[in-house]
């Protein structure tokens, strides 16, 4: 296996092919891992960025924000959304991917997104993509389609950034999958 020193900074470590679909860590989010039926209390931090080690670690909740390019765009859709296809419209999902089939999207990866219930979509591409183009294009199709994007209904990650005394806002942070409560969403399909 290939050594990565980019990730932390000198600190020569493993790189792992999976971890390395998250490349930016930066900004990174963490939690202790909550008592069942609390919600993670995350914190953001910026001065170091998250290494595969820290990851592995498995000794916290993380999650990730978006640099300026991705190579894949996430749906999530909480268990209380009208989107959700056990607990609210079964076909939803079906709609959601067809709109986004207009931007080339064909193919999705469905992981629950927590012990809450809710999913992650994920949508691979094949090459990067800046960000803010996928996030606005993605947005601009669910709107055409009908479809809500807001907190707890459905978000977009990378989302349409806001802006802060005229400077672009750090794009929203996402958890990681397949830490606890987090496994392949087989009812989805």
């Amino acid at each position: 296996m290939p050594i990565n020193t980019t990730l932390t900074g000198g600190i020569p470590e493993i790189q792992d092919k999976f971890l390395s679909l998250w490349p930016h860590r930066w900004d990174w989010l963490h939690s202790a891992h909550p008592r069942p039926g609390d919600k993670p209390q995350w914190h953001t931090e910026g001065r170091y960025p998250l290494s595969d080690r820290g990851i592995l670690d498995g000794g916290r909740l993380l999650g990730v924000r978006f640099g300026s390019e991705t190579k894949y765009l996430l749906l999530d859709i909480d268990a209380g959304s009208p989107y959700h296809p056990v607990k609210g419209d079964r076909l939803a999902i079906h709609r959601i991917r067809a709109a986004l089939e207009r931007l080339g999207l064909c193919e999705s990866l469905a992981v629950t997104s927590s012990y809450s219930g809710g999913i992650h979509l994920y949508f691979p591409f094949g090459i990067e993509i800046e960000s803010w183009v996928i996030a606005s294009a993605a947005a601009h199709m669910m709107a055409l389609s009908g479809i809500t994007v807001e907190p707890g209904t459905l978000e977009i990650f990378p989302n349409v950034r806001t802006f802060e005394d005229g400077r672009p806002s750090l794009f929203n942070g996402h958890r990681l999958p397949l830490q606890p409560g987090s496994y392949s969403a087989t009812h989805v399909r």
